[in-house]
């Protein structure tokens, strides 16, 4: 039961620090926008009135694609209070582990093609995002996302044949 209620706790915490980083990064959209200086984030040393329109329309969407990080940070915390209450095999986890999975490798493409795509100037700097972690990995992650929903489909129609034959 502790290893459950524990779960839940980093469920919670995961989904507060998102929440806290996505208000963040509303702020720095803002900002970005404006040309006004801002001196709480990441974008203090850089000088935001060189960016042109291409650039400040890249920053954006890594700042939105921190704060898309909320959806899945909330079906985590939804699936950490199933098993926390110990319901594992239910058609809702496995719903939002496939979710989170397939949410997360699709937005995994946004950022490895984005720059490539775009003409940014010199002056542009990409935006820590996604807490600085390579979207590959977030792939593998979707990637091991999809396999627990898999995994507990399975286990989920063994679990009703095994009460069907009793």
């Amino acid at each position: 039961m502790k290893n459950a209620l524990s779960l839940k706790y980093y469920g919670i915490t995961l989904l507060i620090i998102v929440i806290l980083v996505s208000v963040i990064s509303f702020i720095e959209m803002y900002f970005c926008w404006s040309g006004k200086p801002i001196s709480i984030s990441q974008f203090e040393n850089i000088d935001l009135t060189n960016y042109n329109t291409t650039d400040k329309i890249a920053t954006t969407v890594y700042l939105i694609l921190d704060i898309t990080l909320l959806i899945p940070a909330i079906w985590f915390y939804k699936i950490c209070n199933k098993i926390a209450k110990r319901d594992f095999y239910n058609e809702e986890i496995i719903s939002y582990f496939k979710n989170i999975g397939t949410s997360l490798f699709l937005l995994s493409i946004i950022p490895l093609f984005l720059v490539r795509l775009l003409n940014t100037s010199d002056n542009f700097i990409k935006p820590e995002f996604w807490f600085n972690i390579h979207p590959f990995f977030f792939m593998f992650i979707a990637t091991l996302f999809e396999t627990f929903a898999f995994i507990l489909k399975e286990g989920l129609k063994h679990k009703q044949e095994n009460e069907l034959t009793i």
